[in-house]
């Protein structure tokens, strides 16, 4: 389906649209940058790593729902509109970010506390299943035809940035306070704060505009009634590329941006809050290379910009894990900004590939089915799969291997994949 829009889209569309995903993103992520403290509260035990596999094994529960919340959301969203089910999101997000930060500790209440914890992380995960992927269409949908890949690139870029305000504020409270005051009760200060965030979100997802495409749909009484069944029944292919797709960025960006620091920590011996900084530095390069990837990808198409990424991933993550074995804070910082280079290529390219598959009618469901099962199994076990490859193989680049088999495996699928960057929106 074809609708006129004004090329000079205001503001407020793309803040409504990117906004909501930087408060959803802080909170999510803000559980990887403290999973060693919470794994000593609330999963004590005498061997840390297992206190670390433990806490990560929590991580790894709030996207394990994540198909849920996609199914959810992706409902409402293809029946009622983008608008309204991305600012529920939001709040969902924010509340039990809010509760982690006044959970007790294991200390307190014995096993209570961890199933608390669990609670919160799956609230968590239902909101996320549902945000990335309406975000993405709801962008999509109000960009211009010759601008997608910008517009699409926002929504990974506010996610990012959500990462970084997370990574930021962590590194800030980690370096402010003693190690015991961070044990005790500043680890609490960034989660707590989340609340404030996601109400800023709430407010300026309910001041945005519905999509024009959605809205076409609406005059002409052509919302789907069941998505989900269309989906599975009429768009299995983009569904399959779209899962493929996703194996490589959610594995690169949960392994290297979220449990970097911790890796950089536990593995490197990395002072937790050097690590800190430097995730910071290297989230700030993923911050600004992706629009730019996503401009990129306007001019000479999806297909190019994504295989540069990906055949940069098979070639160079050995390397650089081997950088970031020497401990140096300079080849540290260097080897991630060339993986935030990688990933700012993904980053600018995929919404719009992905988004540019599926028809107005479904795009919601099935974005957020392809995308959320593939982002639970593969990016929600990373820290866990990472850690747990270490401690298994005593080998420190055991990771790296992981992450090249997935960078093959999303190769194979876009040698399938048919450029779209030229058709209008379905």
């Amino acid at each position: 389906m074809t609708v006129s829009r004004d090329a000079g889209v205001s503001r407020s569309v793309v803040i409504a649209g990117a906004v909501g995903n930087v408060m959803e993103w802080y909170d999510f992520a803000l559980y990887g940058y403290f999973a060693s403290t919470i794994g000593k509260l609330f999963f004590p035990s005498g061997d840390a790593v297992a206190s670390l596999l433990a806490a990560f094994a929590v991580f790894a529960s709030g996207f394990l729902v994540r198909p849920l919340g996609g199914v959810l959301f992706g409902y409402y969203g293809d029946r009622l509109g983008r608008r309204r089910v991305l600012a529920a999101s939001v709040i969902l997000m924010a509340v039990p970010t809010f509760a982690i930060g006044l959970l007790p500790t294991h200390a307190q209440v014995g096993t209570l506390a961890p199933l608390l914890l669990v609670l919160a992380r799956l609230l968590q995960g239902i909101s996320s299943g549902g945000e990335y992927s309406g975000a993405m269409s709801y962008l999509l949908e109000h960009a211009p035809p010759n601008r997608r890949g910008l517009f699409g690139s926002t929504a990974p870029c506010a996610a990012f940035t959500g990462i970084l305000l997370g990574s930021g504020v962590s590194a800030l409270v980690t370096a402010s306070l003693s190690p015991a005051a961070l044990e005790t009760w500043g680890w609490r200060l960034p989660f707590l704060l989340g609340l404030l965030l996601g109400l800023v979100g709430l407010y300026l997802r309910l001041r945005g505009e519905e999509t024009p495409e959605f809205l076409a749909l609406v005059r002409a009484s052509a919302t789907a009634k069941a998505p989900l069944r269309e989906v599975l029944q009429h768009e299995r292919r983009g569904l399959l590329l779209t899962a493929g797709l996703t194996v490589l960025p959610s594995l690169a960006f949960w392994l290297v941006f979220t449990y970097m620091p911790t890796y950089l920590s536990t593995v490197v011996g990395v002072p937790a809050a050097v690590a800190l900084s430097i995730n910071t530095v290297g989230t700030v390069v993923l911050v600004l290379l992706t629009p730019l990837a996503g401009a990129l990808s306007d001019r000479i198409g999806r297909k190019p910009v994504l295989l540069a990424a990906t055949l940069g991933y098979v070639i160079v993550t050995y390397p650089l894990f081997a950088l970031l074995s020497g401990g140096s804070s300079a080849l540290v910082m260097l080897a991630l900004a060339i993986f935030a280079l990688l990933s700012s290529l993904f980053g600018g390219a995929m919404p719009a590939a992905m988004a540019e598959m599926f028809p107005t009618r479904v795009r919601y469901s099935a974005l957020a089915l392809g995308y959320n099962t593939v982002e639970s199994l593969v990016g929600g076990t990373a820290p866990l799969v990472g850690t747990y490859l270490v401690a298994a193989t005593h080998n420190d680049f055991a990771p790296s291997w992981y992450l090249i088999v997935a960078a093959l495996i999303t190769l194979g699928v876009i040698l399938q994949f048919r450029e779209t960057y030229r058709d209008p929106l379905r």
